[in-house]
Parts: C-alpha cells; sequence; structure tokens
C-alpha cells in the first residue's frame, strides 16, 4: 500500500462503508492488504457517515507496515436478492480518532456478492489513490460466520454433588449462561429455574440462536457458565467457567465435566455440571445451498 510518512512506513488501518443501510451480523469480511506486526488499537465512533457512506465496521490498526494483515472481522449480513455496494477506504493512522484528519491510502468501491460468489472466497482489488491513479492492492476475504442465523440449540444441564453453601444444609442451585461481548460485557442469554437439590437435572433451555453461542468460529470462549446458590436475602457464586460450542459438543459426546470455579480461589471445588442434552436444529446456510 501507499507509504504516507516521511520517517516511516504507514500505519494503516480499514473502515468498511456501506452505500445504504446493511444490518450486522451475517457474513465475515475479512482485509488481507498482507504480514502483520504490531498492533494498535484506538477509540473510534461506529456506526458513523462519512462521504463513503455508512460506517459497518473496521480494522484494528497495525503500525509501521506497508503490507498488513489484519486479524479484526467485520461482521456483514449478506442480502441475497439486494444490491450491495460497499466501500473500503485504508487509512493511515496519524494519531487523530477523527479519520478526515488521517491520511488515505487507497480505497475500493465493490459489490458484497462479487466476493461471496467468487470461486475462492476472496477478492484482490487495486486500491485508488485520492489523488488518482492506483497504488498497492487489498485482498478481501470472507467466511460465513460459524452458524446459520438460523440454528438453534437447546442445552441441558446437570449438576452432581454439588456443595451446599447454607450452613443449614441443603442447596437451592441455579445457573446462568451468558455471551462474553467483545466490550468484555456479559449478555445473559438463560438463567436457569432453582432446584432444590445437591443433584439438581435443569429444564431444557429454550431453542438459543447458535449464532449468540459462538464467535467466528465453534471453539471461541464466548460463554460462560456461572453456578449460583439461591438464599433467603442474596445469592451466594459458586463457581465459573468459560467455554465454548466446541467444548459443550465435547462434553456431551464424552460425558465429561465441568467444574465450575471461583475466579478469587480456583483451589475450591463446588461439584461438578455435566451436559445431558444438546439438540441441535440446523438450516443449509447459503454457501451450502449454492453446492
Amino acid at each position: 500500500i501507499a507509504d504516507m510518512d516521511t520517517f516511516s512506513k504507514s500505519d494503516p488501518y480499514i473502515v468498511l462503508y456501506a452505500s445504504q443501510a446493511i444490518a450486522a451480523s451475517a457474513s465475515t469480511a475479512n482485509f488481507r492488504p498482507r504480514a502483520g506486526s504490531q498492533m494498535s488499537s484506538g477509540t473510534f465512533s461506529a456506526n458513523t457517515t462519512s462521504r463513503y457512506g455508512r460506517e459497518i465496521g473496521r480494522t484494528e490498526t497495525i503500525m509501521n507496515d506497508l503490507n498488513p494483515i489484519f486479524d479484526r472481522a467485520v461482521d456483514i449480513q449478506f442480502l441475497f436478492e439486494a444490491r450491495q455496494d460497499l466501500t473500503a477506504v485504508v487509512y493511515d493512522f496519524d494519531g487523530s480518532q477523527d479519520d478526515t484528519k488521517n491520511d488515505v491510502c487507497g480505497s475500493v468501491t465493490f459489490q458484497l456478492a462479487h466476493v461471496i460468489c467468487s470461486s475462492s472466497g476472496r477478492k484482490e482489488f487495486p486500491l485508488a489513490l485520492p489523488s488518482g491513479g492506483t497504488k498497492g492492492t487489498i485482498e478481501i476475504s470472507f467466511s460465513e460466520i460459524g452458524a446459520n442465523s438460523r440454528d438453534t440449540v437447546r442445552i441441558g444441564f446437570r449438576g452432581s454433588s454439588l456443595i451446599s453453601m447454607s450452613f443449614m444444609g441443603g442447596l437451592h442451585a441455579y445457573y446462568t449462561l451468558s455471551r462474553i461481548q467483545p466490550n468484555g460485557t456479559r449478555k445473559i442469554l438463560h438463567k436457569s429455574e432453582t432446584i432444590n437439590s445437591t443433584n439438581p437435572r435443569f429444564a431444557l433451555t429454550p431453542q438459543l440462536p447458535l449464532v449468540e453461542l459462538t464467535g467466528q468460529t465453534e471453539d471461541a470462549d464466548v460463554l460462560e457458565l456461572e453456578l449460583f446458590a439461591a438464599g433467603s436475602f442474596y445469592d451466594t457464586g459458586m463457581g465459573v467457567c468459560k467455554l465454548s460450542v466446541a467444548d459443550l459438543r465435547k462434553a456431551h459426546e464424552t460425558k465429561s465435566c465441568y467444574a465450575p470455579r471461583k475466579a478469587k480461589d480456583t483451589s475450591k471445588h463446588y461439584g461438578d455440571f455435566y451436559v445431558d442434552t444438546l439438540d441441535f436444529q440446523q438450516f443449509p446456510s447459503f454457501t451450502q445451498s449454492l453446492a
């Protein structure tokens, strides 16, 4: 890509714009203008509008590199019957959180369908310079997010030999299943009923959208299972564990268990958690339907 700095190489990042409103979350666009190095992140406002269109998302900034490979992808919903014109702009980060104050290394406008329908699932474009002509190229690839947006799963958990948290004995146990968001916050996907037993068998969760349980792949540890003991005045956390959909599949198939532990004292073990039921309802993805 174009070198916009005098005494060093450009510090590129990419912003993806749409010429019309496109909702987020079905396909993932990955940007490879080409060998990562030191990465830096800044705080930018999302969903803004510029002369290129409405912002859909942006990559991280890679410092001092003219051949960057970006790790952060942008989620886009592919609309089969609509034309989706997108513009990818490569900026050189000059220290400003205002994109208009950073130099433009190049840009390209393309149709999302041309990338998705390419035989390799990736397409290379020349980068147009603001002053005219071209300099460098950008490779854009796509991958479907780990699950079809219509796929669902129901999960049945069972506790075994849970330890009572009350001096009076007995245990009123429940759990929460949460999704860890990219910004670190938690979104509760399901809170179970409370069962008076040290060996509770919880009811199946409702049908949970599989896309909410995964990151870009089923291997992403973006789920948090937390066990609680309900009390008369307050509830006590018994432990937590991070897991992925792939972990759930393995635990169900091998009958292995989880041992939620408190973050401040991982030496204490309050019992085991099993995945008794894992009921997937899956539909053909867009690329599978093309096959």
